[in-house]
């Protein structure tokens, strides 16, 4: 990926048939790269979904059961970017995390036992990196959980189709 954006900002290809030396100058790699990782980031919680790699994040997912709403939360770890849906154990099907906006009209109908969330209809909510989700009985766990994760800063994992939009000014212009 470091080479990309080296070449990107034309500072490739490299010259190999001579040498010159100089004690001063400008790391570029060390310019480069923490652009290069805040691009990806921002890629990956904004990118569309068809252009990233989504994996089971389930076993770095975990709840805890709250007995006052017969729910768990917990918080994401940091590798997850975006969670796409989750199935906890005893779920008849995945739910996908409702948006912001859904949030008190859905907390609003599970208030209601005819409308209340359920292992046909369940409800999971994010409030920022915290997860909530709806029903759940002591020893349910999460079983699988589709997410864009973070695979770490030495792994770039997209569709070729976004390397179009790294960018050709490496500098800042502050």
């Amino acid at each position: 990926m470091l080479k990309l954006w080296r070449k990107a900002a034309g500072l490739e290809p490299s010259r190999v048939d001579c040498t010159i030396e100089r004690v001063d100058g400008i790391d570029a790699d060390a310019v480069i790269e923490p652009r290069m990782r805040a691009w990806y980031l921002h890629l990956l919680d904004t990118a569309p979904l068809h252009l990233l790699a989504a994996t089971d994040a389930s076993r770095t997912i975990h709840v805890d059961y709250c007995e006052w709403h017969e729910g768990a939360a917990g918080l994401l770890p940091d590798t997850v970017r975006r969670l796409l849906e989750v199935h906890v154990t005893g779920w008849k099907c995945h739910a996908v995390p409702c948006s912001p906006q859904e949030q008190p009209r859905r907390h609003r109908l599970a208030l209601n036992p005819y409308s209340a969330p359920g292992p046909a209809h369940p409800l999971c909510t994010l409030y920022g990196r915290r997860i909530h989700v709806l029903p759940f009985e002591a020893g349910d766990f999460v079983d699988y959980a589709l997410a864009v994760t973070d695979p770490g800063p030495e792994v770039y994992t997209l569709d070729d189709s976004l390397l179009s939009t790294i960018p050709t000014e490496i500098y800042d212009e502050h």
